[in-house]
């Protein structure tokens, strides 16, 4: 009978050991995931101090930081550069004010209020209507996008 009784006491002390690893093991997981988040915390941290940082310091950067803040605004005159072909592909403009897509032929950004400016080789078309239907016309615009009407092109314009 000692035999069984020793058995037993060995499955039960190594069922125990199992269990205390187990939870040890999930234990060691939870305070992982906690260091994980706490690093991202402090990472997110970091990258908002910079940015006020830049926000405040852009016109004056420390000499250690000047080609940190240089490489950013380049970065950041790309992505408007990149954003502009964006929008001029789509026949609109971006407000220099709030970044808002507005219409090529807006005088306002509907979003802040802005006055837009005309950009180099952007008039205003000589044709505000379609001489059909009176709905506005795109400018540049061959046929009236609302009727089809084929719209002539004034000979001086055709010169320009």
């Amino acid at each position: 009978m000692a035999f069984f009784d020793d058995l037993g006491k060995k499955i039960s002390d190594a069922g125990q050991s199992t269990i205390q690893k187990t939870k040890d093991l999930a234990d060691t997981a939870k305070y992982t995931s906690q260091i994980s988040d706490e690093e991202k915390n402090i990472k997110t941290n970091y990258a908002l101090i910079g940015e006020l940082y830049y926000e405040e310091m852009k016109d004056q950067p420390g000499d250690a930081y000047a080609q940190y803040v240089e490489k950013i605004t380049e970065s950041k005159n790309k992505i408007n550069e990149y954003k502009n072909k964006i929008e001029e592909m789509k026949g609109r403009g971006i407000c220099p004010n709030c970044g808002a897509s507005v219409a090529l032929d807006d005088v306002f950004c509907a979003s802040c209020g802005q006055k837009m400016e005309k950009s180099e080789g952007q008039t205003e078309n000589c044709e505000s209507a379609c001489p059909k239907c009176g709905n506005k016309l795109t400018p540049g615009a061959a046929f009236c996008i609302h009727c089809g009407n084929k719209i002539e092109v004034m000979e001086t314009a055709k010169e320009n």
